[in-house]
């Protein structure tokens, strides 16, 4: 879970992960694919223009490799953390593509679990009020109601999370949500979980991925984009293709999930949400947001910058760029 910080403690580590990285690009990457990304990458460069990596893995064995880490040796840097790469992994065999693009004002729901006890054990504290402080200053431009709508659901309690999804704002559904607190994987279950707030008091419980996804897809309410900014968001369990909580939410129809494949440090998730959402409102796409907040925290040696896992049904990963029209 969200926990002391952490960072790159020396060049060590930092080969480690190249020495990964470099494994599996050159596992991905063979022969014919390896031609087709040497073009493409030419023809990027030459027109000044990003090509995408979409990612599907349909091997239950292959999904929780950490393909965040895929490292192009020749020409020294991280795939994940390039412009010139935006990096994602494709789910698009689960149900009908939706844009991800909304029509204006981009109405953003946040909820932020200040829960000190789960199971009867305490949990590391949260700086839940400063990433609320972080995520309002960097989408302070666009927070005027006719751009982006940002609220805040009072307490973390599930029933909350439920209601305030199936009245939506005003009537219209939440466009995006984010998720502060901590979170885990059941092996027994064989799922993943958040914690939240359990009546009454501080303490806490697991809303499993199954439950949460039914709060989350509610006919006509379904947001475009969901960012779990918890513990092991995207881990799942060795051979179960859609057992991460990130995954269940892509099965049951949402079309772009970010979650966090490790356990990260406090200070990681803080930084997370302050550069994620401040590049996300320079109006680029959801995987170019990500490729910078990458390189971003990697730049400042957080070594949980592999963490954050990007899965998406369609190709449009556009939030708050610029669109004729409105609800």
């Amino acid at each position: 879970m969200r926990d002391a910080a952490g960072g790159l403690a020396s060049g060590s580590d930092e080969r480690i992960v190249q020495e990964i990285g470099s494994q599996l690009f050159e596992f991905l990457f063979q022969r014919k694919i390896l031609e087709l990304y040497q073009e493409c990458s030419q023809a990027a460069r030459k027109h000044d223009q990003p090509f995408l990596i979409r990612l599907r893995v349909t091997d239950p064995t292959l999904a929780y490799v950490p393909w965040e880490t895929m490292y192009d040796k020749k020409n020294r840097f991280y795939v994940t953390t390039s412009q010139s790469t935006p990096f994602m992994r494709a789910v698009d065999d689960y149900g009908e593509e939706r844009r991800v693009a909304a029509a204006r004002p981009i109405r953003m729901l946040g909820m932020a679990a200040r829960v000190k006890v789960l199971n009867g054990l305490p949990l590391d504290e949260i700086e839940v009020d400063a990433e609320q402080v972080a995520i309002k200053k960097a989408l302070s431009e666009l927070d005027d109601g006719k751009r982006l709508k940002l609220s805040w659901i009072p307490s973390a309690k599930a029933r909350d999370l439920n209601r305030r999804f199936l009245r939506g704002d005003e009537g219209k559904r939440w466009d995006l949500f984010h998720f502060i607190g901590h979170g885990g994987h059941d092996p027994e279950r064989q799922m993943g979980f958040i914690v939240v707030q359990e009546e009454g008091g501080p303490k806490g419980r697991r809303l499993y991925a199954d439950d949460l996804k039914a709060f989350l897809t509610q006919p006509g309410q379904t947001p475009s984009l969901v960012v779990l900014n918890s513990c092991s968001g995207a881990q799942g369990e060795p051979g179960s293709l859609f057992s991460s909580t990130a995954a269940e939410l892509i099965q049951g129809g949402v079309p772009a999930v970010i979650a966090m494949q490790f356990e990260i440090s406090d200070n990681m998730g803080l930084a997370f949400a302050d550069t994620f959402y401040t590049y996300l409102a320079e109006s680029v796409s959801i995987q170019a947001a990500l490729a910078h907040t990458r390189a971003e925290l990697k730049a400042r040696q957080f070594a949980e910058w592999i963490s954050p896992v990007l899965y998406m049904r369609g190709l449009d990963g556009e939030i708050f760029v610029d669109r004729a029209g409105s609800e």
